[in-house]
């Protein structure tokens, strides 16, 4: 059997970004906080785990783990939605992309990776989306579950036209941090402000996506798969619950909802 780890992190550093980010940008000093902050240390790496900053340190744990291969996520880019200004949130992105290009795909088959999209800027997220996938090999796009945006907003059609155009996934993934709101800013502790920012930002993102209707509208074929965690996750969203899509001359509706309720 191959074993995949779908939901790998690279613990990316300012250092490695600044040298793909493009002129003037990367003359920014590295003592500058480029992402938005917590207050939370997030980087007590070397007490509970390992740094995965490189291919190297990717593939030894992908044997010493018994995997085949892993898709990999951003650690500091999960804040990328935290973001105020557009443009700098376009070049960071590139940069990202570019170095998971530069150092992770082009290293070994067994290391793939998703494009981290400025939700910011949706034009340049689906432009950026075709550069990453159609020119550095990345094999989807993430979109950040956390911050001021909701993904059923019709403004994000790009977006969407342009993954199934390509014929990739999109992943919502959440920041794992108390700025997503929800009342998650009550926690004294970063385990359960992590443990529930996940969930509850996932939930809110879906919510839009599947009662705005904005995506089902404008991705004829839309294919729709919602993946589960153990766990608290469980409680709101069971594993197994199928939505079923179906247009007619009024537009598309939820024909068929099927629920597998978690036991109590």
């Amino acid at each position: 059997m191959t074993v995949l780890d779908a939901d790998g992190h690279v613990t990316e550093s300012y250092e490695q970004l600044s040298k793909y980010l493009d002129e003037p940008y990367r003359r920014r000093p590295l003592t500058f906080p480029w992402y938005a902050a917590d207050g939370w240390d997030r980087r007590l790496v070397d007490k509970f785990h390992d740094w995965a900053g490189n291919a190297k340190q990717w593939l030894e744990a992908l044997d010493r783990g018994g995997m085949e291969q892993v898709v990999l996520f951003p650690t500091l880019g999960l804040f990328m939605s935290f973001l105020k200004d557009r443009e700098w949130a376009v070049r960071l992105c590139r940069a990202y992309n570019t170095l998971l290009y530069e150092e992770f795909i082009r290293v070994s088959p067994r290391l793939k990776a998703v494009a981290l999209l400025p939700v910011q800027d949706p034009e340049a997220a689906a432009k950026e989306l075709r550069r990453a996938v159609g020119e550095l090999g990345h094999v989807g796009g993430m979109l950040a579950a956390d911050g001021s945006h909701v993904l059923g907003d019709a403004r994000f059609t790009p977006i969407y036209e342009a993954a199934q155009r390509l014929d990739v996934m999109l992943g919502v993934h959440a920041a794992g941090s108390h700025l997503g709101g929800a009342g998650v800013d009550l926690f004294p502790r970063f385990i359960q402000a992590h443990t529930c920012s996940h969930p509850f930002g996932q939930m809110r993102q879906l919510t839009s996506i599947v009662f705005e209707g904005n995506v089902a509208t404008v991705v004829n074929d839309l294919r729709a798969e919602i993946l589960t965690l153990s766990g608290v996750q469980r409680v709101y969203l069971s594993q197994g619950d199928r939505w079923t899509f179906r247009k007619d001359r009024d537009g598309w509706h939820i024909a068929e909802l099927v629920v597998n309720r978690a036991p109590r």
